[in-house]
């Protein structure tokens, strides 16, 4: 499951970082939560935040992804839910998000 919450950040911010400064949150968000919903993670209130930030001259964002993943059917081995947060930055391309 990490795995796959790792790979809707990626995909975030990739999303992001080739957008519309304008744009860059509702990109960054709904290419996470597309991805989270092809690969079949079983997340429960997925929370996807997107961060533009700066270093000196180098522009980026950073795409941070949080869900409950829920263990139905394992509450006797102590396992109920599980909260999941992976983080993916990417460089901002300047050509292409102005």
């Amino acid at each position: 499951v990490l795995l796959q919450v790792k790979h809707a950040a990626d995909q975030g911010a990739r999303a992001a970082s080739i957008s519309a400064v304008s744009n860059q949150s509702a990109e960054g968000r709904e290419a996470a939560l597309k991805d989270l919903v092809a690969t079949g993670v079983s997340c429960n209130n997925p929370r996807i935040s997107v961060e533009p930030e700066t270093l000196g001259a180098t522009r980026y964002v950073k795409v941070a992804v949080e869900c409950e993943v829920n263990h139905r059917g394992l509450d006797l081995l102590g396992v109920s839910t599980k909260t999941v947060r992976a983080e993916s930055i990417e460089v901002l391309d300047t050509y292409r998000a102005g």
